[in-house]
């Protein structure tokens, strides 16, 4: 419920309540997603533009998962995985950097902006966090 009053404070008459709505928010992080969505598509400029800067502060995080972390019980688990990661390459993206996969990276952004479903997102760094430390292992 917080959540929601925050966001339509984003359109508050005075700056310094929308400012302080829009760092509350920043915090919230994950739990926000859907009121900021709904936030973006407002009809007030000042509430839309606000929740469209967050929704692209926690898109561009860069500490967002691989798409690849997925739950495996994912019913269409594989072909998620392809379709955003080839839309992730196709943009520009590369496939592998170093130690890091800023396609994969995209393609969970990509996902997340199409409707995904952000309460994924603890499990999924988890399990990318679990293949990082895996992978610089079996290299040592």
């Amino acid at each position: 419920m917080i959540t929601l009053i925050l966001v339509a404070l984003l359109g508050h008459p005075s700056c310094h309540v929308r400012s302080a709505a829009e760092l509350s928010l920043e915090r919230l992080a994950a739990p926000s997603w859907p009121y900021l969505v709904a936030g973006a598509q407002s009809a007030d400029p000042e509430r839309a533009m606000r929740s469209q800067r967050l929704l692209d502060a926690l898109l561009w995080d860069c500490t967002l998962p691989y798409i690849d972390a997925l739950p495996d019980a994912m019913v269409d688990r594989y072909q998620v995985i392809g379709r955003y990661v080839q839309a992730a390459i196709a943009a520009g993206h590369a496939r592998q950097t170093g130690g890091d996969w800023p396609a994969y990276r995209e393609a969970t952004r990509l996902w997340l902006a199409d409707g995904g479903d952000p309460g994924l997102l603890a499990e999924m760094r988890r399990r990318t966090i679990n293949y990082n430390c895996l992978s610089r292992w079996e290299l040592d």
